[in-house]
Formats: C-alpha cells, structure tokens, sequence
C-alpha cells in the first residue's frame, strides 16, 4: 500500500507475523485442551479468524475486513471463557441440571454439561451472525469478494462440523 511509510510497513510486518504466531499458539492449546468436540470446534474457528486477519496483514491491509476476524477471534475467546468457566461451576449453580456427560440411553444422544451446551448454542449463533453479515454485503455489492467467498466455505464447513458435534 502507497500510503504507508517504510517503518509502517515494516511494523505491519512485525504485527502480521505475530497474529500468525497467536494462530498457532491458538492450535497448540487446542490439541492440549480436551473438554470435548465443541470447545476443539471453538478454538479452531479462533485459529481461522486469525489466519485470515494474518493473510490481510500481511498484503498491508489494515482496513475493516483486517479488523473484523481480529474482533471475531477475541468475541470467540471470551464465549470460550465464559463456557469453561459455566462448566467449571459447582453442580448446585445451575440447579437440578445435569452437569456432566450421561450415559447414552437407548440410542439417544448423551446430554452434555451445561457449558458444552451454551457453548454449542453461542458457535450457532455466532455462523448465523455472519451468514447474515456475508448475505448483506453481497446483496449490496451484487456479489462475494474472494475473502467473504473462503469465509463462505469456512462457515460451511463449521456448521457441519457443529452438526456433527451435535447429533454424534
């Protein structure tokens, strides 16, 4: 980009470099963290957020299509948060809810603890959320950008990865 100077450019450089080194601290934890599928889904869209807040740092792009995965990594890491910290309470926190994983009964589908649920509806919320978004821009610009066509595959892929997650 023209507009910035020398020492700009480099210290976009130096800040993509790091947004990629936290995409790959974001995968480590990932495969250190075993509290189950939806939390493994969690952290893997983190990774991709910053992945492609890495890819426009790194073309020296600075503008809201860099800073939008950047807030979207940082939303996810706070519904994170907020789901370890619900499936860390005390059973009697959430009432006569079940906080663990039960056995399967007769086919149907183990209940989950209460933290895996809320974090299983939030990811949900969060791909309607941009689908939405995705759907608006495209209807005012006629079509999808290259970017918002790979987040169309990304979101495509999490939710089915949700609906797994969900129905296994």
């Amino acid at each position: 980009n023209g507009s910035l100077s020398r020492a700009q450019q480099a210290s976009l450089r130096d800040l993509a470099e790091e947004q990629r080194l936290l995409a790959d601290a974001v995968q480590q934890s990932s495969e250190a963290f075993s509290s189950g599928e939806s939390f493994q889904l969690a952290l893997a869209g983190v990774r991709q957020q910053m992945q492609r807040a890495h890819r426009s740092l790194a073309r020296n792009q600075t503008d809201a299509a860099t800073q939008t995965p950047q807030e979207q990594a940082v939303a996810r890491l706070k519904q994170l948060l907020a789901a370890a910290k619900s499936q860390a309470e005390p059973p009697g926190d959430e009432g006569n809810q079940q906080q663990g994983p039960a056995q399967p009964m007769d086919g149907q589908p183990e209940v989950r603890s209460i933290g895996e649920l809320r974090l299983l509806e939030t990811l949900q919320l969060e791909i309607n959320r941009r689908t939405t978004e995705l759907e608006a821009a495209r209807a005012k610009s006629g079509e999808f950008t290259a970017e918002q066509e790979a987040e169309l595959v990304e979101l495509a892929a999490e939710q089915g990865k949700l609906a797994e997650i969900i129905f296994n």
